[in-house]
């Protein structure tokens, strides 16, 4: 039953961020190539838009496997790289916070991408039961 649940919050969680950063690559595409993220230092322009539209849509296609039952490691990958760009890119990179609330907002979406991780990648090892 935990599985379970952590798979479909898991799930949930990874198709949201999936659709923000292909939103945001796309804003960033069709606006011209001027286009920085301080949390991803090494692309800009062009190539970072395409890098997140392409890293998006990755994510939709793995939450879709997921849901199909066709293969849940993707997912599970996903999101750990997910994860490994968040607390890189937060906290180990020279990233500035502005204050105390974008530090909050990091936190909570790195630890909802570190629950979304686990969601996934638990199911790996235990017994199938749905």
């Amino acid at each position: 039953m935990l599985n379970r649940i952590l798979r479909i919050v898991a799930a949930l969680i990874s198709s949201c961020l999936a659709l923000f950063l292909t939103g945001l690559g796309l804003v960033g595409w069709l606006g011209g190539g001027r286009f920085q993220l301080d949390v991803i230092p090494w692309l800009s322009g062009v190539a970072l838009a395409q890098a997140l539209v392409f890293f998006g849509l990755a994510g939709l296609a793995s939450v879709f496997l997921t849901a199909r039952g066709i293969s849940r490691v993707p997912l599970a990958l996903w999101n750990g790289i997910a994860f490994g760009i968040m607390v890189h890119g937060f906290f180990i990179s020279n990233y500035q916070f502005d204050d105390a609330e974008h530090f909050r907002s990091a936190l909570q979406m790195t630890a909802a991408t570190a629950v979304s991780v686990l969601g996934s990648v638990m199911p790996l090892f235990g017994r199938s039961r749905s």
